[in-house]
C-alpha cells in the first residue's frame, strides 16, 4: 500500500488507483491516520525538480544532497511546489511515525531521489521554453507517465521522450521505444516526431520504436497516420507501420500485434477504451475467462493504466469505476450492470 500511496501524493496514480487508495482509506481509522501520516512526510521531503538535459543525475550527487537537506527546519528553506513524477514504492514493511521524524525525512528523501534515478525526472524548462518537458528511462527500468493533455505513454529502458509548446496541437518526439495511450481530442491532433517521420492520430494507442534512421508503429486501437518526406500511409487497429528515412512508409496487417507488446510486467493501458475491449485484453494478459454480460456495460470506457498489478487488484479496479457488479466462478469472472455502485463478489 505504501507505493500506492506515494503514486498518488506525487500524481503519477491513474484514476483507478486512485479510487483504490480511497476506499482503503476509508476502511479503517488506522488506515486513514496512516496515510495522513505518509501524507505529512513526503510533503516535508519530497524532492525539488531537477532539469536533466542528456540523462538522470549522478547517483552520488544525490545522495549528498540527501545528507545536506537532513535536519534542515521545514520552514526554513524554500517552498517546494513541483515534485518528479516517480512510481517506485517505499519498502513494503510499514512504517509508522513515532517520536523522532529524523529517520522518516532521511529515508523518504533518499527513496523519492533514488525513483529519479531509476525512473527518470519530469524536467521542466526556464519560464516555460521548449521543451515544457523531458521524460527520461534509465537502462534496464521502464515507467509509465502522465502527459499534460491527458494522454498516458509508458517508455522501455533507455528510452527519452519531449513534450513541445505547439499552437493548436500536440507534439512529442521520441527516441527509444514508448506505448502511447492518447486522449481523443479532434481539434489538437497528437504527433510523435521521430528521426524517420512522424506518426499523427487524433486518439488512439500504438506502440512506436525509433532507433536512428528508421520507425516502426504497432497499432492496438483506432487509426494512426505515419508520413515522412517520401509518402505516407494509415495504419488500422491490427496493424503495423515502418518508416526508414529517404524511402516511402510500408504498411501491412498483422495476426497478433499483442505478440509485438514486449513489455515487462505487461502492457494495459486504456485511454477512453470500452471496458468490452478491455476485458479481452485483461483476459489474454492473465490467462483468466472475463464476460460481460450485458451490452451497455461493455460499451461503458475505461481510462486508466495498470503495471505488475495481480489480476484481482486490476478486476477490483474495474469492478468498482464501472458501477459493475462482479461476481467469481469456476471458470472466471462475470460482470453485470447493478445499481447503487458495484464491487467483487
Amino acid at each position: 500500500m505504501d507505493g500506492l500511496i506515494i503514486q498518488v501524493l506525487s500524481q503519477s496514480a491513474s484514476p483507478f488507483e486512485e479510487e483504490r487508495l480511497k476506499r482503503w482509506r476509508e476502511e479503517a481509522p488506522e488506515n486513514e491516520e496512516y496515510y495522513q501520516e505518509m501524507s505529512k512526510v513526503w510533503a516535508l521531503t519530497k524532492p525539488e525538480p531537477v532539469v536533466v538535459s542528456s540523462g538522470p543525475p549522478d547517483l552520488e550527487l544525490i545522495l549528498q544532497a540527501t545528507d545536506d537537506s537532513i535536519g534542515e527546519s521545514p520552514q526554513g528553506g524554500a517552498a517546494q511546489e513541483d515534485a518528479p513524477a516517480t512510481t517506485l514504492p517505499f519498502e513494503k514493511k510499514r512504517h509508522r511515525v513515532e517520536g523522532r521524524r529524523t529517520n522518516w525525512m532521511r529515508w523518504g528523501l533518499l527513496a523519492a531521489s533514488i525513483a529519479a534515478v531509476a525512473l527518470g525526472i519530469r524536467a521542466f524548462g526556464p519560464g516555460g521554453v521548449d521543451p515544457i518537458a523531458t521524460y527520461q528511462v534509465a537502462a534496464g527500468q521502464t515507467a509509465t507517465y502522465t502527459l499534460e493533455d491527458g494522454s498516458f505513454v509508458r517508455l522501455a529502458d533507455g528510452a527519452r521522450l519531449q513534450e513541445w509548446a505547439v499552437e493548436e496541437g500536440r507534439e512529442v518526439s521520441l527516441d527509444g521505444k514508448g506505448f502511447f495511450a492518447v486522449a481523443r481530442d479532434e481539434s489538437r491532433p497528437f504527433v510523435v516526431k521521430t528521426d524517420a517521420g512522424e506518426i499523427r492520430v487524433l486518439g488512439t494507442r500504438f506502440q512506436v520504436q525509433s532507433e536512428q534512421r528508421s520507425v516502426e508503429a504497432v497499432v492496438v486501437e483506432g487509426l494512426v497516420r505515419v508520413s515522412n518526406e517520401e509518402g505516407s500511409a494509415e495504419v488500422p487497429a491490427g496493424g503495423l507501420a515502418r518508416m526508414v528515412r529517404g524511402e516511402s512508409p510500408i504498411s501491412e496487417s498483422v495476426a497478433d500485434v499483442y505478440g509485438l507488446l514486449d513489455w515487462p510486467g505487461g502492457t494495459l493501458i486504456f485511454q477512453g477504451t470500452p471496458l468490452s475491449q478491455v476485458a479481452q485484453e485483461v483476459s489474454r494478459q492473465y490467462g483468466r475467462a472475463i464476460e460481460i454480460a450485458n451490452s451497455e456495460l461493455g460499451n461503458r470506457q475505461v481510462t486508466a493504466w495498470f503495471q505488475d498489478q495481480p489480476f484481482e487488484g486490476v478486476m477490483e479496479s474495474l469492478c468498482l469505476v464501472t458501477e459493475a457488479l462482479c461476481t467469481q466462478g469456476e471458470l472466471g469472472m462475470t460482470m453485470a450492470l447493478q445499481s447503487g455502485g458495484g464491487g467483487l463478489q
